[in-house]
């Protein structure tokens, strides 16, 4: 069985100081699918009573990858299927760091097909816990529709065809740098002056915004660089996640 793992954009970010205890951030974004680009994950049994995970890029092919977590969660969930053999193999098309949190979708996508192929409904109450366990981006990923998501990526609620009009961009497209931004980075670096950026951002003049955009650029002056070209071509540039991608219009 196959299936496309897509991404998301995030039209609006806000993220508050770390809770240290959790070394999570609180958000409140609003979010929407990006379905331009795509991974693909093909999960299907085998005869061998082992499990063997393989991805096209050398650098995620390895048991850290968030595939493979994904399905360690789901056998604990399900021991009853810990003796089937079972290959999983990730088509990744997407850029490494892109901040469209394709990590976590991945792991959702792989999930959906664990379930087909053991016959588990999705939908149950049991598999939303589980992927509410995943990952911060993994509940948005779960139902894949335009939402605002809090929280600790763990809440939800999807957006009213009134609210997806008004935060809809038509005429947008991503533009992507290739320039690589890791996520643990820039939070790292929005918590180290979280009182500077926290001003900077007290007030939003734009509908449009994201809290991570000037952490980001801070410690990547490429990626600055490439942001500020991007500036003198269109009216809008908004980083699109806490990655190498851009949404601009």
């Amino acid at each position: 069985m196959e299936i496309k793992s897509y991404g998301k954009v995030n039209l609006t970010l806000k993220v508050y100081k770390n809770n240290r205890k959790r070394n999570l951030h609180k958000i409140n974004s609003i979010m929407f699918p990006y379905q331009e680009l795509f991974d693909t994950i093909t999960v299907k049994k085998n005869s061998t009573q082992q499990f063997k995970f393989e991805c096209n890029l050398s650098e995620l092919n390895n048991n850290e990858n968030t595939v493979v977590k994904a399905y360690q969660v789901f056998l604990l969930e399900f021991s009853e299927f810990k003796e089937i053999g079972v290959d999983i193999f990730l088509d990744k098309k997407t850029p490494v760091g892109s901040g469209l949190g394709y990590s976590s979708s991945n792991q959702v996508a792989t999930i959906k097909l664990l379930c087909r192929i053991f016959k588990i409904d999705f939908n149950s109450k049991k598999i939303l816990n589980l992927i509410k366990s995943l990952s911060c981006d993994a509940l948005f990923f779960y139902y894949q529709k335009p939402a605002r998501i809090f929280g600790y990526g763990n809440q939800i609620r999807l957006l009213s065809k009134h609210q997806i009009t008004k935060y809809q961009l038509p005429n947008s497209k991503v533009i992507i740098s290739n320039i690589p931004s890791i996520t643990k980075d820039v939070y790292a670096e929005f918590d180290l002056d979280y009182s500077h950026y926290k001003k900077r951002n007290r007030f939003f003049p734009e509908k449009y915004f994201n809290m991570l955009e000037k952490p980001a650029l801070k410690i990547n002056q490429k990626l600055k660089e490439f942001h500020h070209n991007l500036t003198k071509q269109y009216s809008h540039v908004l980083l699109a996640g806490s990655g190498g991608l851009f949404l601009v219009w």
